[in-house]
């Protein structure tokens, strides 16, 4: 699904599924905003992206970016590192997601996951991306290089 609309493509191969998801994650979000959460730290993945010889990435840290597609996270640290490592990744970019406002949060997917365990919050296409400045260098397991980037995201209303 992401793919394509990542790629601008039109027309979508499925754009009926790509509607329906979008009205359905319109419902979740209304239904979520009749009992706002508290702050929160959700993490989002990303893989064989090196900020360091990117040659968007200054223009990302001065104003943001929008994603295309349906931008999902965990809030688990631990499950979006693996997520990434998993496939093999040589470098793994973590966006560390500051959610203050339960509105701004996402949906939840927990109540339909494969792990029940798990939760995963999905934001909807046209969610915007601005980091806060704050960026850290670490190392995961095997030496891979990890770059955590503190993000806000938000995202058009209903």
């Amino acid at each position: 699904i992401n793919k394509p609309l990542r790629e601008g493509r039109t027309p979508h191969p499925c754009p009926a599924l790509v509607c329906q998801l979008h009205n359905a994650l319109a419902k979740l979000r209304s239904a979520n905003a009749a009992a706002p959460g508290e702050a929160c730290t959700l993490w989002r993945a990303s893989r064989d992206f090196d900020l360091d010889h990117a040659d968007s990435w200054p223009e990302f840290c001065e104003r943001g970016g929008t994603d295309l597609g349906l931008l999902s996270a965990s809030t688990e640290r631990a499950v979006a590192q693996h997520f990434a490592a998993e496939i093999g990744a040589r470098v793994v970019l973590l966006f560390r997601i500051k959610v203050d406002e339960g509105s701004q949060r996402g949906s939840s997917l927990q109540f339909c996951l494969a792990f029940p365990y798990e939760e995963e919050y999905v934001f909807p296409r046209g969610t915007y991306i601005r980091p806060t400045g704050v960026v850290e260098k670490k190392r995961g397991a095997g030496g891979i290089p990890i770059k955590i980037v503190e993000v806000e995201a938000s995202f058009p209303s209903v």
